[in-house]
């Protein structure tokens, strides 16, 4: 096992652990044999090894590590918002993580999206024919599918916040609903 330290992108320190065991009655890890190596200014300052069996107290279970190899799309809402939670408390962040939390909810909201542009478009449409309506209704919903996922590819790379990288579509596509569907009544 390696745990590694990293301040401003520098590495710090890392700890090289030949074995480490899950102590379940003190709810800490012993390991033995850890190699410490520590870092000033890039360059190589300390090394130290000790043979002695140590127990080490992180806020890191077996559990947690079961959760990490877990993808985000295999958990639930309340899954991942405690594997996010967890992770950002060990100072560990992944924008990937976030943005399929705040998936979870906003992909919940298609349906009624959907349905409001399906009303707004059979109103509007009403003396088109069938295949007319059809199509629109599967352009909209590839555009919004395309929208979702390049927010959510957005998200992952960190360059929008997570919640506005999913959420954005499907504000845009609310108030578009909500501009036909009013129009068309008056």
């Amino acid at each position: 096992v390696t745990l590694q330290k990293f301040k401003s992108n520098n590495l710090i320190y890392r700890m090289d652990i030949k074995q480490m065991n899950w102590n379940r009655l003190n709810s800490n890890w012993e390991t033995s044999h850890i190699e410490i190596k520590e870092w000033l200014n890039g360059k190589l300052h300390q090394s130290v090894k000790h043979e002695v069996d140590t127990a080490i107290i992180m806020n890191v279970s077996p559990q947690d590590l079961i959760l990490d190899s877990t993808r985000p799309r295999e958990m639930n809402y309340i899954e991942l918002k405690e594997f996010v939670k967890k992770m950002e408390s060990n100072a560990i962040s992944s924008p990937i993580w976030k943005v399929d939390l705040h998936f979870k909810t906003a992909f919940a909201a298609t349906s009624f999206l959907m349905v409001l542009f399906g009303l707004s478009l059979s109103m509007k449409n009403s003396r088109n024919s069938f295949a007319t309506g059809l199509g629109l209704s599967i352009i909209t919903i590839f555009l919004y599918y395309i929208a979702l996922k390049m927010g959510q590819s957005l998200g992952y790379k960190a360059i929008i916040i997570p919640f506005f990288s999913v959420w954005a579509p499907n504000i845009l596509f609310l108030a578009i609903g909500l501009y036909l569907f009013f129009k068309i009544r008056s």
